[in-house]
């Protein structure tokens, strides 16, 4: 892959000065952003150009590919398997807060009327609470789990392309 230390050579045995890029595959698509062994972000123009992307186009970039990079992400294996333990976690915590409700009030029920209205009143209230806070809860976990994985990848593109 490498001629000399300073030159780079691509599948096409172009030559190409490490001052404007590096191994590129040459079948990359236009405009699809690769990272660089120097931390810059270059990307293939329409002119077949590679060229580093200004900090505004890359903004533009990132709303354009963030989407893509989670959806990728959660096809990954590691990803669905989080997923679907924190969705399994929610649910049975959900149905344990139901089950205790229901016996709850079903016990309340016996005792006296009035007492029911007031302690289904709460109950409902407690339940709603706890609901939103796990629903937090396993929302800032996903996100830090893909906030982590989408680093590593990127470190691991990085170092790659050095």
């Amino acid at each position: 892959m490498f001629k000399g230390s300073n030159i780079y050579i691509n599948e096409d045995l172009t030559n190409i000065n490490q001052n404007e890029l590096i191994t590129l595959k040459k079948a990359l698509p236009e405009n699809e952003a690769v990272w660089s062994w120097d931390g810059k972000l270059y990307h293939k123009t329409t002119k077949g150009e590679i060229r580093p992307i200004a900090f505004e186009d890359y903004k533009q970039w990132m709303k354009i590919e963030w989407p893509k990079l989670i959806n990728r992400l959660l096809q990954q294996t590691k990803i669905k398997v989080v997923v679907v333990v924190v969705v399994v976690v929610v649910v049975v915590v959900i149905v344990v807060v139901a089950v205790v409700v229901v016996v709850e009030v079903v016990v309340v029920v016996e005792v006296v009327v009035v007492v029911v209205v007031v302690e289904v009143v709460v109950v409902v209230v407690v339940v709603v609470v706890v609901v939103v806070v796990v629903v937090v809860v396993v929302v800032v976990v996903v996100v830090v789990v893909v906030v982590v994985v989408v680093a590593m990848e990127e470190q691991q593109m990085k170092k790659k392309l050095r």
